[in-house]
């Protein structure tokens, strides 16, 4: 399988601790986080393997609202796939604590005037 070949995916699981699923289907890797779901394209350019990713992330709100993002990392080259793993898991955890800050930035202050 592509997937396992280039990503370890029980490694990148252990690195994400409160994931719900890691699986992957051709050659996607995909991530379900309680508040996100991740698609990882992975493919190879010459030497290099490049990650494409695609974020869905969902705010825990009664109107709660949903936010898409998109980017694209190199990867280690010639690494093994549990560095790979580990890249991909890297960039996962800043997406998130990054989405997170925009929460906590965009959420009204108590007692402010409307």
């Amino acid at each position: 399988m592509y997937c396992t070949a280039i990503a370890d995916l029980a490694a990148l699981g252990r690195r994400l601790p409160d994931y719900l699923r890691v699986t992957c289907t051709d050659r996607t890797v995909l991530v379900d986080v309680p508040e996100a779901e991740f698609r990882i394209r992975i493919i190879r350019a010459g030497a290099e393997k490049i990650a494409k990713f695609f974020a869905i992330f969902r705010e825990d709100a009664p109107a709660g609202g949903t936010w898409w993002s998109e980017w694209t990392a190199t990867l280690p080259p010639g690494a093994p796939a549990a560095e790979v793993s580990e890249a991909l898991a890297a960039h996962i955890t800043r997406q998130r604590r990054h989405f997170t800050r925009l929460l906590l930035e965009a959420a009204p202050v108590s007692g402010s005037a409307p």
